[in-house]
């Protein structure tokens, strides 16, 4: 057996923390420097950008945004949601947003910058400012490493700024929909309905959401909203008689925002409609109850006891 003095002893062992530690601290860096956020909108000035950041920030989503100098291009803010360790996990997440109605399209990107402390979302108030010196705009720029999923890849207009449209308009309306401002969410979405097919969004969804911008506006006390939440109604149901899926949704809201506008023989219609046509809906106990309580506002007060038995 081989024995070593232990000066020997301690200097090998230095030695190997020597080359060891550099190493241990590279390999750490590089799996935790690198994460994707959720790239949701890219706005031409700082205050869309906040709008969209302090509006994601009040639904509980931890937004921040990045501004960039592009060279031909000019200065552009980006708005992400989020970070996160795994491209699969960023893009799930992403889907269920845009699902949900929150956001519209979006793209996972590479994210090498941000604050070490944050794990799965970015904070809320932080934001991000970067400025590229020009000898790293080519390889953060023009090339970032990103990633459109594959069911966005139609519904993403290219308008030269990282390959989406810099229209953040119905993201701004989204994320005040989603914060209940629907006042500033209707404004925005009617910016949008007049662009027309320029807009690049669905003409059938955002239909949807300026109906129901009126129909919650009407919930908080502004009944004229629900006359004009009727006739929005009214309409999808007449020119999307195939979105069987939505229009649960639709007529429903379409029953309640008569019986808001104490219309109860159309509310009492609708009801009736609703319950035949969507039998396993969620709604239906309500739905039920609702067409009894419209046949006693109707004095049809035999038919209200027989339907509640």
């Amino acid at each position: 057996m081989m024995y070593f003095p232990k000066s020997r002893l301690l200097l090998i062992a230095v030695t190997v923390l020597f080359v060891l530690i550099p190493c241990l601290e590279s390999w750490g860096n590089e799996s935790e420097c690198v994460r994707y956020g959720i790239r949701v909108a890219s706005c031409r000035n700082i205050v869309s950008a906040m709008t969209l950041v302090d509006s994601f920030n009040e639904q509980g989503l931890k937004s921040f945004c990045r501004k960039v100098d592009i060279p031909g291009k000019g200065q552009w803010c980006r708005v992400f949601i989020g970070t996160y360790a795994e491209m699969e996990k960023a893009s799930e997440v992403g889907r269920q947003l845009k699902n949900r109605g929150t956001i519209g399209a979006f793209i996972i990107q590479e994210i090498s910058d941000y604050p070490e402390d944050r794990e799965e979302a970015l904070s809320t108030a932080d934001i991000a400012v970067i400025h590229v010196s020009d000898d790293r705009k080519k390889e953060t720029l023009e090339a970032p490493r990103a990633v459109v999923p594959e069911e966005e890849k139609r519904a993403v207009p290219d308008t030269g700024e990282g390959g989406y449209s810099e229209s953040s308009l119905y993201e701004i309306a989204m994320a005040c929909f989603g914060s209940e401002r629907y006042q500033e969410a209707l404004a925005q979405l009617e910016k949008i309905r007049k662009q027309g097919d320029s807009s690049g969004v669905n003409p059938e969804l955002l239909l949807r959401r300026i109906a129901d911008c009126h129909y919650f506006l009407g919930e908080k006390g502004s009944r004229p909203d629900f006359l004009k939440a009727i006739n929005r109604y009214r309409n999808i149901m007449r020119d999307y008689p195939r979105s069987d899926r939505e229009n649960e949704t639709t007529l429903y809201r379409l029953a309640k925002s008569y019986e808001y506008s104490e219309l109860y023989y159309e509310a009492l219609g609708e009801f009736k409609n609703f319950s035949f046509r969507y039998p396993q809906s969620v709604y239906i106990s309500e739905a039920i109850f609702m067409t009894a309580k419209m046949q006693y506002s109707t004095e049809q007060y035999a038919e209200a006891v027989k339907k509640l038995k």
